[in-house]
């Protein structure tokens, strides 16, 4: 009897392996298409950010302490879009950014708003560097107030001068002290939307929901994986590796708070 053939596949699957393996090798890294998806992306974002509520923004080179591509794609926390473009749409007589970056946020809304006074609040000197220079990118400056650290202190006296105003806060667990129960009082008119921050605090967003719970109406985002059809942009053969630059680098699923007066 004549033994059946057998299937090479153990073979085959190293073959496979060190063909691109050598491919890897010896393709020009900028031909890589990771590398061409990040130009695409680039180009694209010269105009501005590509979509999103701030589409159209010019953006700075670089940002700090979050993911870059995805604010120039204009999908960067995807979740909060509903709810920023109403908050656009809000006249405030004032806004408060703290933990502001590179000012995604602080001059993205101040763009959107530009008659509107925004304390934009950031504690790294680059981060303040890089606000300034993406309000001055977007013609915004005049309107854009830049301070360092804020202290509850700070933050309780700026509350204090307005009847009501939109507070905005991303602190890496910081969001705890910052509104302690006697700021949440000072907080009863102002909308308010918090980053929140359990796997650094056990129980942060129990606890901030616990403060509020008499004045405001609470709505919890949580945060969701991104999928090839929140591209702004696409490429048929490179729509994976664009969807590499969704990535936001979180260590886990998160949450924000939107609190709204009511």
């Amino acid at each position: 009897m004549v033994a059946a053939p057998k299937f090479p596949g153990r073979q085959l699957i190293m073959l496979f392996t060190r063909l691109k393996e050598t491919i890897s090798r010896h393709w020009p890294q900028q031909w890589h298409p990771y590398h061409l998806a990040r130009r695409k992306i680039h180009r694209a974002a010269r105009a501005g950010v590509i979509s999103g509520p701030f589409k159209g923004l010019r953006y700075v080179e670089r940002s700090l302490g979050s993911a870059y591509e995805p604010k120039l794609l204009g999908i960067y926390e995807l979740e909060l879009h509903t709810i920023i473009e109403a908050l656009c749409r809000q006249n405030f007589p004032v806004m408060i950014d703290v933990g502001a970056a590179e000012g995604y946020y602080a001059v993205g809304m101040t763009w959107r708003h530009p008659a509107t006074r925004m304390l934009a609040y950031e504690a790294e000197a680059e981060g303040r560097v890089l606000i300034a220079r993406l309000a001055e990118l977007n013609k915004v400056e005049s309107f854009l107030d830049i301070r360092g650290y804020c202290s509850s202190a700070e933050l309780r006296q700026q509350i204090q001068r307005y009847s009501s105003g939109l507070l905005m806060m991303d602190v890496e667990g910081g969001e705890e002290d910052l509104l302690d129960t006697e700021t949440a009082s000072y907080l009863a008119t102002w909308t308010v939307l918090v980053e929140t921050h359990d796997y650094l605090r056990a129980g942060i967003s129990a606890r901030l929901k616990s403060r509020f719970a008499g004045t405001h109406q609470i709505q919890e985002i949580p945060t969701r994986e991104r999928r090839l059809e929140d591209l702004p942009l696409r490429s048929l053969w490179l729509d994976r590796w664009l969807l590499k630059f969704t990535r936001e680098f979180r260590p886990g699923p998160q949450l924000w708070l939107f609190l709204k007066p009511g």
